[in-house]
């Protein structure tokens, strides 16, 4: 049995001043099979930072199941025509993995 307590997200984020411009971010991790929670994030005009977030909650395996460990994620950006948005690569951490 192999079990994951967490997973930490973070990356840059930058978005133009513009009423039409957002950004979103979103991972979801867990054993195949099985569903997972899901960690989103939006970004509103005018975020230009570094952020980071943190989902504290256990997924597991059965007992004698396999461990295929999966995390989906995605980043979306929209913006009126001749703006930018740009928005920078994920990183990923899990803690307090258990067998």
């Amino acid at each position: 049995r192999v079990a994951v307590s967490g997973l930490y997200i973070g990356g840059k984020a930058k978005v133009p001043n513009d009423a039409h411009a957002y950004g979103e971010a979103r991972a979801e991790y867990f054993f195949a099979g099985s569903l997972g929670p899901v960690m989103e994030r939006t970004f509103e005009p005018g975020f230009d930072s570094d952020w980071g977030s943190t989902e504290e909650h256990w997924v597991r395996t059965e007992c004698g199941a396999g461990t295929n460990f999966r995390v989906s994620s995605s980043v979306q950006a929209r913006t009126a025509q001749g703006t930018g948005v740009a928005l920078q690569t994920m990183s990923f951490e899990f803690f307090d993995v258990e067998c």
